[in-house]
């Protein structure tokens, strides 16, 4: 009985109340939505999804600022190669002092959609939106925790060559998009693989 007078109340309060229903917070299976801030390039959370079973959702209380894109999309676990060949895809890459500047990630464009254009002077935002151009922030990657990046530059997109047309070890490998590949001489295998005495690059795929 006590189960059955408690659905009849929330029944009640589904369809006479005027009052919107409330997001969904903490309910299973239901994530944060999350938005890239430009100026770092970190994703930042504004709230969960509204439930809309009792009525018109309410007004986020946190708003993310105008034309942040979202953090999930098409283009996110696309890699570096991809990503400057996909169009509407924006790739980010972070300063190394050691190497040329690190891929950091591939962007989705704001929600009014990818442009094209100089990328000359633009800021963090308005370079985002440019899937002609790159984003380059601070780095290294691998900084202690609670490192915030930063936006340095906009630069024009440089389209990778084919991992086949790369003809040295050293290229190869520094590309993370690629893999080496080696001829084996004098090697042993078991059921766990391979291992050999003297090992040669061969090519790069």
């Amino acid at each position: 009985m006590k189960r059955l007078a408690l659905l009849i109340t929330l029944l009640v309060g589904c369809t006479n109340s005027p009052q919107p229903c409330e997001y969904a917070t903490g309910a299973p299976g239901i994530a944060d939505i999350e938005y890239r801030d430009p100026s770092t390039g970190q994703c930042e959370s504004f709230g969960s999804p509204c439930d809309t079973t009792c009525g018109p959702c309410p007004g986020l209380e946190n708003t993310p600022p105008s034309n942040w894109p979202a953090c999930v999309g098409m283009c996110e676990s696309l890699g570096e190669s991809a990503c400057l060949a996909t169009a509407g895809c924006h790739a980010a890459y972070q300063a190394d002092s050691a190497q040329k500047p690190v891929f950091w990630g591939c962007w989705d464009p704001p929600s009014t959609g990818a442009i094209e254009g100089s990328c000359t002077g633009l800021d963090s935002l308005t370079c985002l939106a440019h899937d002609d151009c790159t984003s380059l922030y601070t780095g290294p990657v691998n900084e202690p925790p609670g490192f915030v990046p930063s936006f340095e530059s906009c630069q024009p997109e440089v389209a990778q060559a084919a991992c086949a047309t790369l003809t040295t070890e050293t290229a190869c490998l520094a590309r993370n998009d690629c893999d080496a590949v080696y001829t084996g001489m004098d090697c042993t295998c078991d059921d766990s693989g391979c291992t050999c005495a003297t090992e040669t690059f061969s090519s790069c795929k």
